[in-house]
């Protein structure tokens, strides 16, 4: 069974700022302006930590109570909400997910990566729901437009559980 002392420094930030990247990429799925942004992120983050309140006391646990508090290489909120880093910031997204899900796959085996998988998809998720778009006054609006929908669904067919 792996323990934390089995990852290095830098595998351990890889597999703890994954989610910041994976939160991002949903957002930036379907922008909503800074405001809306925010709300997504804030909701993100929530789904991510009740999921892994889920795991229980294991090798997930462990990894996210010695976070790393320094915000990720390269992340720029900023660019979560702009239309011209929105394609960018998907794709790492989705790199950051599979990244650290393979990693954890070949330290800790399939049980540890696929409920840190299933946390990723419930972050994302969390975050397409947090704003809607369309409408007037919230009347006719979509909870989830057809790009965070895809955002979701490829992010789920990456992590599909083997």
């Amino acid at each position: 069974m792996a323990t934390i002392d089995d990852f290095s420094p830098e595998e351990l930030q890889q597999i703890q700022h994954a989610p910041v990247y994976v939160i991002a990429g949903a957002v930036a799925s379907q922008t909503y302006g800074y405001t809306g942004s925010m709300r997504e992120m804030s909701d993100g983050v929530v789904g991510f930590a009740a999921a892994m309140a889920r795991a229980g006391d294991s090798l997930l646990t462990e990894i996210f109570q010695a976070i790393d508090q320094t915000q990720p290489d390269g992340f720029d909120i900023e660019e979560v909400s702009n239309e011209e880093t929105r394609d960018a910031v998907v794709a790492r997204g989705l790199e950051a997910a599979v990244g650290a899900y393979s990693l954890l796959k070949s330290k800790a085996g399939s049980s540890d990566a696929d409920e840190y998988g299933k946390a990723l998809i419930v972050a994302a998720s969390a975050a397409v729901h947090a704003a809607k778009t369309g409408g007037f006054l919230g009347f006719g609006s979509d909870a989830v437009s057809e790009d965070e929908a895809e955002y979701v669904q490829r992010l789920t067919e990456s992590l599909r559980p083997s």
